[in-house]
C-alpha cells in the first residue's frame, strides 16, 4: 500500500510525549497513504527491521488521528 511506516509511527510515538498537536495533526494529513488503508496484508511485517508490530501501529494510527479529529 506504499504506507510510510516510519513516520506514521513516529507520528503515534510522539503523540505520547505531546498528545495530539495541530503539527502532529498536519504532518499526518500530509501522509500520501493513510494508515486507515493497510489491508493487514502483513508483507510489511517481513521487511520492516525493528520488530514492530506493525498492523497494530497502523490500526492504532489511523484510530487516533481519523476517529478524533
Amino acid at each position: 500500500m506504499h504506507i510510510h511506516i516510519a513516520e506514521t509511527t513516529r507520528l503515534l510515538d510522539a503523540t505520547q510525549n505531546h498528545g495530539i498537536t495541530e503539527a502532529l495533526k498536519q504532518a499526518y494529513e500530509n501522509l500520501e497513504v493513510k494508515p486507515s488503508e493497510c489491508l493487514a496484508c502483513v508483507a510489511c511485517v517481513k521487511r520492516f527491521p525493528f520488530g514492530l508490530d506493525v498492523i497494530t501501529n497502523m490500526q492504532a494510527a489511523a484510530k487516533l488521528f481519523e476517529e478524533c479529529c
